[in-house]
């Protein structure tokens, strides 16, 4: 049985809109167009190329789904000065604001979407090509029909059906969480990127040129990533920690501080890492009290020294 998509236009024509856009319109999903500033410069990719541009009028009145894919900062601001009505859905992909912000949505007896892909899209091209796999936190708001629990479910039905529809896998968000929710995407995607660019930083005052750097330090972040892969899947996580804090080497942590302190290097994200490293070794049991304890020690007095 061939599925029945909702017809979507996408309010704000941003890197995830963009995307968003492009993959449903590949699965066959009508997308029926996208709402753009006058004043913005067109995209210098071609992921909307076959969707046409619309008035906002000519968007509510030809699609189902209206997806706000503006800032966060302004998803309230745009929902509130549209005529919503009740055959509308209001979805917006940020994964931090809650769906009060599309109140004005439920005012106008439309049902509120969160649809927040847990991907990078600093570079929509690539995002919209690898969406296959990753998984995509969704919200239905429980509020907006309390009394209507077949709309609940269809909805639900839906918005999993659109993501499996591009090959991602459906992770229900619990209303009131998507705060610590999009906190730990956060530390999974562009927290790896700045320690990853902090590694970076270190050879390059080590004398290693960025080329070399990435060659040599790339797979081991990938091995990384594997090896914790492997521990989380088992349960035990500090089967993944590698390097001074997992052999309790004290000494090497000593030459590590050392070497920021001549080097005028602020170790407090070193210090952060290792401390966190430090708990998740004492979950196993591996490494006794006494050494754990040193570790942990040395590693707060120089982070609360800077």
């Amino acid at each position: 049985m061939t599925t029945r998509y909702p017809r979507m236009a996408f309010i704000g024509p941003g890197r995830v809109g963009r995307s968003l856009a492009f993959a449903f319109k590949q699965a066959g999903v009508d997308v029926v167009g996208y709402v753009g500033r006058a004043e913005s410069s067109p995209p210098i990719d071609n992921l909307l190329e076959g969707i046409p541009p619309l008035q906002t009028t000519e968007a509510l009145a030809k699609a189902e789904w209206i997806w706000l894919t503006v800032p966060d900062g302004q998803i309230k601001a745009v929902s509130d000065t549209l005529p919503w009505q009740p055959h509308h859905v209001a979805v917006h992909c940020s994964g931090a604001t809650p769906l009060d912000a599309l109140s004005s949505a439920g005012t106008g007896g439309a049902a509120r979407v969160g649809f927040h892909p847990i991907q990078i899209f600093s570079q929509p091209t690539i995002a919209a090509h690898h969406l296959d796999g990753t998984s995509v936190g969704i919200e239905i708001d429980p509020n907006d029909n309390p009394h209507q629990a077949s709309r609940l479910a269809a909805l639900t039905d839906c918005a999993n059906q659109l993501a499996v529809g591009v090959g991602m896998r459906p992770l229900a968000i619990k209303p009131g969480q998507r705060a610590l929710y999009h906190a730990g995407a956060g530390f999974a995607a562009s927290a790896l990127v700045s320690v990853l660019a902090e590694a970076l930083d270190l050879w390059a005052s080590a004398g290693i040129e960025p080329a070399q750097a990435l060659t040599a330090l790339l797979p081991l972040a990938r091995t990384s990533l594997l090896s914790f892969e492997s521990a989380a899947t088992g349960g035990a996580l500090d089967a993944a920690v590698a390097g001074p804090v997992a052999r309790g080497d004290l000494g090497v942590i000593e030459s590590h501080l050392t070497a920021f302190e001549e080097q005028g290097i602020d170790p407090a994200l070193y210090c952060t890492i290792g401390l966190k490293q430090v708990a998740l070794m004492a979950r196993g049991d591996r490494l006794n009290a006494v050494t754990l304890a040193a570790m942990e020690q040395r590693l707060t007095e120089s982070s609360v020294g800077h």
